[in-house]
Order: C-alpha cells, then structure tokens, then sequence
C-alpha cells in the first residue's frame, strides 16, 4: 500500500462520511509538531519516525499526494487582490548561525535492487541552505485577526484552537477542518480545475498565509472528486517552492477540500519559517545516486507500511528539491520512481546534495 491514490481516495469517502471527531485529529498530529523543533535520541526518533508515517495516511487524506512531483504550470490569479499584511516573514538572505545538520532517522527495511531510468538534470555548481526559527510564526492573535476570529485563542499543549482552526507556531501548520465558521468560501464558485486553483492561490493571498508571489511560484493541482449520496468535492495542493526549487515533506505548502459552490471544508497550511540562508557547494546526481545504491539514502515517502521493503527501485525522475520538517532546508536530490505502482502512487528516495564535510549527518545503511 502506498500514501496515494487509494489510500487518498479511501479517506477522501470516510471523511464526508465521517468526520474526525473535534480535537482528534489536531491532538494527534500536535505530537507530530514537535518534531521539526527539538532533537531527541536515536531510540525517540524512530517512534517518533513510524508515528509520522501513520500521521501522514491521515494528514494527507484529500491531497493529491503530500509529494506529487507533477510538473504543473505556475498558479495564476483572477482578479488580482489588494496585498494584505502577511501572516509569515521569512528572512530567506539573513544570516546563518551554527553548523548545517540532518537528524538521523533510522527507518527499518530496504531496497532489494535499483534501476535508474532517468536522465540527470544539469547540476548548479551552488545551491542554498536554510536555517529554520519558529519564532518567526505568527502569533495566535495574528492568525485569529486574519481570519475573523474575535474569540481568544486557547492554548492546547503546542497548538492553539482559533475558532474552527487550529494552529501550530512550532511547524507553521494553520489546519481547518471543523466545518464551522471561518475559513468561509472562496470569492466564487468553482467552475473548473483553473478556476480552483486560482481562487484557492487568492484565499491564501487574501488570508496573509502566503504572498502573491510566493503562491505564483508553487506547483498547483486540483481535482475533483465525487461519491454516491455526497457532494462532489475540489481537491487542490499547492506545492510550496524556495528559490525555484520544490519543496516537500509533513503538511508543507497548501491543501485545500472545496465544495463546487467555494465552501472551504477543510484547509492544511504549512511552511517552515525561515530565519537566514547561506550558499553551499552541491554533489552531482550521479554520485548521490552511487549512494543511494550502496543503501545510503536519507528518506523515502510513498510507502505507508513498515517495515520498508521495496523489490525493486525504478528511478524515472531525478531532481533538485528540499525536505521540509527539520532545524534546517538542505537541498536534496531526489530520485522519483513512478513505475513500481504507477504514476498516480510515486515512490521517493531522498539523498543530501550538500558536498561531504559541510553539514553534520550520520550516513545511513538501508540495506
């Protein structure tokens, strides 16, 4: 089984279906938050590590997939909105304080062969690293005053309730999903897959989440979707990108569950707040793909069972990217194989671009 189509599509009729009981879901994926903002033992991470990967069949249930590497045109914007004042200020040129470094996640399992498949992209001689802060998050009063909410927030543990949304300072996660006032709708009804996705770009434009430059740089997808007995429902994921460079992980970029009417019914934001970035020397994708052979690959996403345990990886896509979800964005090489299950169901393995000796990591064995 794999975090995608069916797994999405099975969610997709349970959740109008069944609602996740209030608090539920929020109070399990609180514990999830912490992960991007505190280091913790090997023995910690690696429940912490299967915890995420049973979160990640919940949390992603109507995206097109949390790590959907689709090649899609830029989003666009109709009409164009008077600039609001925005939630999230990433400082992207401040400087950089400590040393670069990769947590240690010691997934079980292996991959039995590879097959590369891809032709390797041209390679920069430098890419970017990012330090990340969450005291750079907005307040809870911030997030609330964007959008309507004149009660106080309540604080629960590491996130904060704001009338029908909860709120995650630590990660930059700001979830709906109650099914009660605000988000609200969308400026009008949803006609067809262009015009979803640029009403969804002008609710985060309009809502501070994101700036109207950032939301035109990101990959959009938007689907629609419909059951028997329920109303047909607007998938739609914008994938959040750094310098031109995608970036992927645990509630990154924007999801979005929209009735054809403009009804917001369930919303997933997040993005790490970035304090500073500095230039870094990159490896070529032929020697992270050396590495990723012996075994030595850092992460992979599209398998929901543990432990991993891949026949054989058909590497068809190889690409510059960023894993989201830690103290820093190092830029990745990721090798996509949308063979093995098909294009609808990906599997990725990623492997640090950064050159030897620059950054802090403990080399994995997978095999």
């Amino acid at each position: 089984m794999t975090l995608r189509n069916d797994v999405r599509l099975h969610f997709e009729r349970e959740v109008i279906r069944n609602p996740t009981p209030a608090g539920f879901r929020s109070t399990v994926v609180s514990e999830a938050a912490t992960v991007a903002v505190q280091r913790r033992s090997p023995q910690w991470m690696q429940a912490a590590i299967a915890t995420l990967l049973a979160l990640a069949i919940v949390a992603g249930l109507l995206a097109a997939g949390a790590l959907q590497h689709s090649n899609t045109s830029p989003a666009k914007h109709t009409p164009p909105l008077s600039a609001p004042k925005l939630l999230f200020h990433d400082n992207l040129s401040g400087q950089v304080n400590g040393r670069p470094a990769l947590w240690t996640l010691p997934l079980t399992g292996h991959v039995h062969s590879y097959v590369l498949a891809a032709t390797f992209p041209l390679t920069p001689d430098r890419g970017t690293i990012y330090a990340v802060d969450s005291a750079l998050s907005p307040t809870p009063e911030a997030v609330g005053r964007a959008f309507g909410v004149v009660a106080a927030p309540q604080v629960t543990g590491d996130f904060y309730y704001i009338g029908g949304i909860v709120y995650y300072p630590a990660t930059g996660v700001v979830e709906y999903g109650s099914g009660t006032a605000p988000p609200g709708r969308l400026a009008r009804p949803v006609t067809d897959q262009a015009s979803a996705i640029a009403l969804a770009g002008d609710f985060l434009v309009a809502h501070g989440l994101f700036s109207r430059t950032e939301v035109d740089s990101m990959r959009p997808s938007a689907k629609r979707v419909s059951f028997p007995q329920n109303p047909a429902l607007w998938s739609i994921q914008f994938v959040r990108t750094l310098g031109g460079v995608p970036s992927y992980g645990f509630l990154v970029g924007a999801t979005f569950q929209v009735h054809d009417d403009g009804e917001v019914l369930r919303m997933w934001v997040g993005r790490s707040s970035v304090s500073g970035s500095e230039s870094a020397t990159l490896i070529a994708p032929a020697t992270a793909w050396r590495e990723v052979t012996d075994g030595h690959w850092y992460a992979v996403d599209g398998l929901a069972n543990t432990p991993i345990d891949v026949p054989s990886f058909h590497a068809d896509l190889a690409e510059l990217c960023y894993l989201e979800g830690f103290s820093w964005l190092i830029p990745m090489w990721c090798f996509t194989d949308v063979t093995s299950v098909g294009p609808d169901n990906p599997i990725t393995l990623y492997y640090p671009a950064l050159e030897p000796g620059t950054f802090d990591w403990m080399v994995p064995n997978r095999n």
